[in-house]
């Protein structure tokens, strides 16, 4: 996930969240405009505290940073619910409100639906299909094909050749990373280290991206001969590291997310030919 495509989605999911927190108000105080909603649909007030406490979890794990991807699926599943009601029972104007609740439903819906197009890769079970496949056309049908980053390639595209890969490792609780890495040969003869979507790394400082020879280094003394491609640029999602020409990088066993500073290792991928 690139810096852009991150901010674009916390955007979202503030505006996601502020509308449906607003909302909570209402219902659990049993506002006159909610009761009389749940009791034209036939679930009051078991559907007006029942939707509230989805809608205070879907709100939480929004914010969370940690169950995004969690948060935008429910809110979606209540919009779809609040929106098909609309358009069967409520109306679109309901008590004269001009359709204000049927917007903010749809601004709800298209808000989480930006979220999972960012965050696909982080979808359970199925987020590794779709960082690969279909994501760039629901995203084009939103108007936002720029935010199809990375691992989708377009048709007219040839995909990177992967010669080495690997899995990041923890090492212990404030050390760890997690994710995939490749090094990717391109049409030109590149050489490109690509951290995966699911790239996630422990917080520390002056952290670099090195690629060693050494197959599973235990600190910074046992690097050997090594490469220091860059800062580490993001703390989770994609990143390309292009790797120097002169570097024999089918000869590198692993990629370290390193802690120069103070000469500790936080995560080790050991690579193997793929």
């Amino acid at each position: 996930m690139t810096k852009n495509a991150k901010r674009i989605s916390w955007v979202a999911q503030v505006i996601a969240a502020a509308i449906l927190g607003q909302t909570l108000f209402f219902k659990f105080t049993g506002a006159p405009e909610s009761i009389y909603i749940f009791t034209k649909l036939g679930a009051e007030p078991w559907g007006r505290i029942g939707s509230g406490l989805l809608e205070a979890i879907s709100v939480f794990l929004l914010l969370s940073g940690r169950w995004t991807v969690q948060g935008a699926v429910l809110a979606v599943g209540l919009m779809m619910g609040a929106i098909g009601a609309h358009l069967t029972t409520l109306g679109i104007v309901v008590q004269g409100d001009g359709g204000t609740l049927f917007v903010l439903a749809w601004t709800v819906l298209i808000s989480a639906t930006v979220v999972l197009a960012i965050r696909r890769a982080q979808i359970p079970v199925i987020g590794g299909v779709l960082s690969r496949r279909g994501v760039a056309a629901l995203a084009l049908g939103l108007g936002m094909s720029s935010l199809t980053t990375g691992h989708v390639v377009a048709q007219d595209e040839t995909p990177n050749t992967a010669l080495r890969s690997g899995e990041f490792n923890r090492i212990d609780r404030g050390h760890w990373a997690r994710g995939g890495v490749s090094i990717d040969s391109t049409e030109d003869g590149t050489f490109v280290l690509a951290l995966t979507d699911e790239f996630a790394s422990a917080r520390g400082p002056d952290l670099r991206v090195v690629l060693s020879r050494h197959n599973n280094p235990q600190d910074g003394n046992d690097l050997g001969q090594y490469v220091e491609l860059d800062h580490l640029r993001e703390r989770s999602g994609a990143q390309r590291y292009i790797i120097p020409d002169g570097v024999n990088a089918t000869q590198m066993n692993s990629v370290v997310i390193y802690c120069k500073r103070f000469n500790v290792i936080f995560s080790v991928a050991r690579l193997t030919p793929t």
